[in-house]
């Protein structure tokens, strides 16, 4: 029986069978130009251009055919003109260095604010969490780039996120972006961003 992957809102849904691509063109979830492909397949085409579903479109009924073994894959990714992938590690590891710069940043205040310490012991946490901003900074970068974003707003964003007051702001703000964009392709951000394993079951 063929089955296939069908982009809904955003995702991929499936496998559907040939009953379950019928209930979803009657809910208004498929149409011509629905994106999908068959299990197996290795490239997103038009419902229209599919036989079998071609004939649910124009509301016949559909012969089941011989059924056929088929080993279930994840769907092929759907095109894109930015880099998945990379804006996905890149943004994982920007969240990662801001987890590891929050305690950081909590020692090198009440060392500062505690006023009997040498600057030796303030001098450490403090090039630590300089150091941490830095990479948060060239990882928020390479995000924002793999995205196709515009040189001059990501010479901005950087600018901004040096800012003492403001960086923070600016750096949840850029998450925010990344995120929205990852989830347009059907992942799923969580504290940390897509983990590896979940962007290669993706097909990314």
């Amino acid at each position: 029986m063929t089955t296939w992957y069908i982009q809904h809102e955003g995702q991929a849904i499936g496998p559907v069978d040939a009953e379950g691509a019928r209930k979803l063109y009657q809910a208004g979830g498929l149409g011509h130009g629905t994106l999908v492909c068959r299990v197996g397949g290795k490239a997103w085409t038009s419902a229209s251009s599919d036989a079998e579903l071609l004939v649910i479109l124009r509301g016949r009924s559909v012969a089941t055919p011989l059924i056929e073994k088929t080993l279930l894959v994840p769907p092929p990714p759907a095109s894109t003109d930015w880099d998945v992938r990379k804006t996905a590690t890149a943004h994982r590891a920007m969240l990662l260095l801001l987890l590891a710069s929050l305690p950081l940043q909590i020692v090198f205040i009440m060392i500062a604010g505690g006023g009997r310490h040498s600057e030796l012991a303030i001098l450490i946490p403090g090039l630590a969490c300089f150091a941490l901003s830095v990479g948060m900074i060239m990882f928020a970068c390479r995000a924002l780039s793999a995205m196709r974003v515009d040189v001059g707003l990501i010479v901005v964003s950087s600018i901004l996120l040096l800012a003492p007051c403001i960086g923070l702001i600016t750096l949840l703000v850029i998450s925010q972006v990344i995120q929205g964009k990852l989830r347009s392709v059907g992942l799923t951000c969580g504290l940390l961003g897509v983990p590896k394993d979940k962007l290669s079951a993706a097909g990314y």
